[in-house]
């Protein structure tokens, strides 16, 4: 996970940061295809596909945004700001 989340370093916190984006997309019925960086590929309709794929993946982003500042305090206290 060092790797891909560098900037956190923090093997465990990057991982719980995954999980929680993953439950996320889950949640709204998609999938995290892969994850590019500190980037993730979601997609939704992949297994099944319905009408409303485009409403729950802007759901998902929506509330994935939301993370960002639960994420950034996770950070600043990992390191000790």
């Amino acid at each position: 996970m060092t790797a891909l989340f560098g900037w956190v370093g923090d093997d465990e916190l990057a991982q719980q940061r995954v999980d929680e984006l993953a439950a996320v997309v889950e949640r709204h019925g998609g999938v995290v295809h892969r994850m590019l960086g500190a980037r993730a590929v979601a997609v939704f309709g992949l297994a099944r596909s319905r009408a409303d794929e485009v409403i729950r993946a802007a759901r998902a982003a929506i509330e994935a945004r939301a993370l960002v500042p639960g994420i950034r305090l996770a950070l600043a206290t990992s390191r000790g700001l």
